[in-house]
């Protein structure tokens, strides 16, 4: 049977990839799933369930997990992470992000999350019969770190186009709850020095000076810098929101004049492609993946460049014409990502893992 780990299934990042990869499957597809995790949290997706309760990074996904494995009947396991269990010895197919903590380990919160990183990847892909990432960028960041080409594959990520879609109705309730009006600049992310929150807000301080008529700036996110952002609770053109339920997003992408996402490093980006899909125009940085995600259809700028991101707000703020001409760029680009595409090759390399094609650890 092929299991995947579904611990996660609640978190941002990698529980969208699960939660999505989920939606993508057909129902023949999920038959042939066992999801391991809580059944509370998954029963909606099946009843074929492996119980398992123990956190990721915890010992029990090294000590117990193997164990609990080695009593089932198993094909194939997903790890949807690089936290494997490293003494589980079957067919094994991981999908691993991004590298940020070993490419930018001064923007880790955590001391030894690089050097835990850099162990668990070597080992990913040493003893994987598969690795999957989401962008040719970390394709090549792992192909630097010696993964084999020839068991290495990208296969994109996707948005809910069920939630994230322009308007069929109005967005007021939802903005009525958060004292807003439209027209705001909008960043949707983690709060972190990785996603260059201060570098926007610079911006967009910088802005304002030179404008006092552009409109106000939210931010939409866990605040993991909450020492940075007390400065400005009480500066009412810039409004910092950190319990945003995942389902009143839309209702901020469709109300935004326009998006603005200047990261200094993505391992794919999914935030530019929710708002392309919710009829919004995008500012992003051409770090990481953002340039090979978003092509053509956001207005691109250097996020180590304050200056870049201020000018790029104000084209948006005055230019309506190029707003639309973003739009409608976002509409098409949006279209070439699913994650019933997403589903269906990644049934294809457990097909071939189970067909013997490939390595198994």
């Amino acid at each position: 049977m092929i299991t995947l780990d579904a611990r996660m299934i609640q978190h941002s990042g990698i529980g969208t990839y699960i939660r999505g990869l989920l939606s993508g499957m057909t129902p023949t597809q999920l038959k042939e799933m066992w999801l391991l995790g809580d059944p509370d949290l998954l029963n909606s997706y099946t009843d074929q369930i492996i119980p398992f309760h123990s956190p990721i990074y915890g010992p029990g996904e090294q000590i117990l997990l193997p164990r609990l494995l080695a009593r089932h009947p198993l094909t194939l396991f997903h790890s949807p992470h690089f936290n494997i269990p490293l003494l589980y010895c079957g067919r094994l197919v991981v999908t691993i992000h991004d590298m940020i903590h070993i490419r930018f380990p001064s923007f880790s919160r955590l001391p030894l999350a690089r050097i835990y990183a850099l162990a668990m990847i070597k080992q990913c892909l040493r003893k994987a019969s598969w690795v999957i990432t989401d962008s040719e960028s970390t394709k090549r960041d792992l192909m630097d770190r010696g993964a084999p080409q020839d068991r290495l594959s990208v296969i994109p990520l996707a948005i809910d186009e069920t939630l994230f879609r322009e308007a069929s109705g109005s967005d007021s309730s939802v903005l009525d709850k958060y004292s807003l009006a439209p027209g705001f600049f909008l960043y949707v992310g983690n709060i972190r020095k990785i996603k260059n929150v201060p570098g926007l807000v610079a911006a967009y301080l910088r802005l304002k000076r030179a404008d006092s008529t552009v409109p106000p700036l939210v931010i939409a996110g866990k605040d993991q810098m909450p020492q940075w952002t007390r400065q400005y609770e009480k500066d009412p053109s810039i409004r910092i929101l950190t319990d945003v339920p995942f389902q009143d997003l839309p209702a901020f992408y469709r109300s935004a004049i326009a998006f603005v996402f200047p990261s200094f490093f993505e391992g794919f980006g999914l935030p530019p492609l929710e708002a392309m899909a919710c009829g919004c125009p995008v500012i992003s940085s051409r770090a990481g993946s953002l340039p090979e995600v978003l092509g053509e259809a956001s207005l691109a700028i250097d996020p180590h460049n304050v200056g870049s991101i201020a000018d790029a707000m104000k084209q948006l703020f005055v230019n309506s014409s190029l707003r639309l001409q973003l739009i409608a760029r976002g509409r098409e680009q949006v279209k070439r990502y699913s994650w019933k595409t997403t589903a269906r090759e990644t049934f294809k390399i457990y097909g071939q893992l189970l067909e013997g094609k490939s390595h198994a650890a």
